[in-house]
């Protein structure tokens, strides 16, 4: 082995978020406190459900995107600048073989 070939192993541990019970630390621990406020502060004990309901769409939104809430604080800050539709008033057409009959604006 040459002294140039060192190879450091990157432990997943160290670039995923932080969960707490499954779900992103910051948005699990509003849950909680909102939960705590409304059903013991408050006495809303009806409340129960939606909050276990949220704290289970937490736990799955986790799972399948860890960095969805930095994902959609990105989109809100610059959803403005990028519109996902095509315009009819296009005027910069796709080179010739290139998808054709779609446009790129």
């Amino acid at each position: 082995m040459r002294p140039m070939d060192r190879r450091s192993p990157l432990y997943p541990v160290l670039t995923e978020p932080m969960l707490w019970f499954g779900g992103e630390r910051n948005l699990v621990a509003m849950n909680g406190i909102l939960a705590v406020a409304f059903i013991a502060g408050a006495g809303l004990w009806f409340l129960l459900p939606v909050f276990l309901a949220l704290h289970g769409w937490l736990v799955y939104l986790g799972r399948k995107e860890p960095h969805a809430r930095e994902i959609y604080l990105r989109y809100a800050r610059q959803g403005h600048r990028y519109d996902p539709w095509p315009h009819e008033d296009c005027r910069r057409p796709r080179p010739s073989g290139f998808a054709p009959g779609l446009t790129d604006c």
